[in-house]
């Protein structure tokens, strides 16, 4: 017989057993939760072992691609942010000032923000906050799942919807250039029709690093829909729906070294193009209209939108974003 919340003595349960759950139901693996948490796998197998004895539910089912959480597991996990907020709240006695502070951020993001928005980011962190670190990882397929739990503590990306639990902001619309390398025969002459549908170029599709599959699917699984990616059936970079790529790529950057040493086009957000054409030797063509677009937001879990220093974070990327349409 399940054994009854009032016969499960907190006294046999602790916080870490419950960080090993949240974390588990997030990534789906005990070798991946052990790297996450920085211990062993055999910790991680140990603990929920004990969890599944206090819960009297298995928690957690092998699958084909991995563990997959139980109804109770998915419930109690849903759950944890607001209670680890509560107690975060109850044990937190000075307001955060970003001059003493020691602590550590978490973002999301992709290759283009990496470029264009993070240094700025970093240098006001640096000057504001010397003692607190940030860590960046790129985005995936768990991103929302990660935000939500508080895993991540912002994600800055293209949202066109959020799913309830999280908020977004918008931080500024960006519009896209065509790029080839210097000396390329197009130089000489202005872009047209013809040119684009003659030589190769290089699409940027995000889903194929994160294993997605198209539009809807992200959005109806994630929540959170970068701007770089397109219609379903249009990859990122092609100026007509009846045109195939001759080359996808998983990123901008990949696609900026693939056109530096070959004579491709693709399409790059027009800030993203001005930080590499000098590092790359690339020329940015402004003179054929590109039909790609959309808006950076920052994006952040709503039960977690009070915790120490988030409301700062925000700020400092809603500055650091202003500075880039000044």
């Amino acid at each position: 017989m399940r054994t009854e919340a009032a016969e499960r003595p907190l006294s046999r349960m602790n916080l870490n057993q419950l960080k090993v759950l949240a974390e588990l139901c997030v990534v789906r693996s005990v070798t991946q939760a052990a790297e996450n948490l920085g211990v062993t796998q055999s910790a991680v197998s140990h603990t929920l072992a004990q969890l599944r004895t206090y819960f009297d539910d298995e928690l957690f089912v092998r699958t084909g691609t991995g563990l997959m959480p139980t109804a109770l597991a998915a419930d109690i996990t849903d759950r944890l942010p607001a209670a680890f907020l509560a107690l975060e709240n109850a044990i937190e006695t000075r307001a955060f000032d970003p001059a003493r502070a020691t602590t550590g951020f978490r973002i999301g993001c992709s290759d283009y923000t990496m470029a264009v928005l993070l240094p700025r980011l970093q240098a006001r962190l640096a000057a504001a906050a010397p003692g607190v670190t940030l860590t960046v990882v790129s985005l995936d397929g768990r991103t929302t799942e990660r935000l939500a739990a508080g895993q991540l503590d912002l994600v800055i990306a293209g949202a066109r919807e959020v799913p309830d639990r999280l908020a977004f902001e918008p931080l500024y619309d960006e519009k896209s250039v065509w790029v080839h390398r210097a000396g390329h025969p197009l130089s000489m002459r202005p872009l047209s029709e013809w040119d684009i549908s003659a030589v190769t170029v290089v699409a940027v599709d995000y889903s194929i690093g994160a294993a997605l599959d198209d539009d809807d699917s992200f959005a109806a699984r994630n929540g959170v829909i970068q701007w770089t990616r397109t219609a379903p059936g249009r990859l990122y970079g092609i100026g007509q729906p009846s045109l195939p790529p001759k080359v996808t790529v998983p990123n901008f950057f990949a696609a900026a070294l693939m056109v530096a040493g070959s004579d491709c086009l693709a399409q790059v957000p027009s800030r993203l193009a001005a930080v590499l054409a000098t590092r790359l030797d690339l020329a940015v063509r402004a003179d054929w209209p590109s039909d790609q677009g959309g808006t950076l937001t920052q994006i952040w879990p709503r039960a977690f939108a009070e915790r120490r220093g988030q409301a700062w974070l925000r700020e400092m990327v809603r500055s650091s974003a202003r500075t880039l349409t000044e």
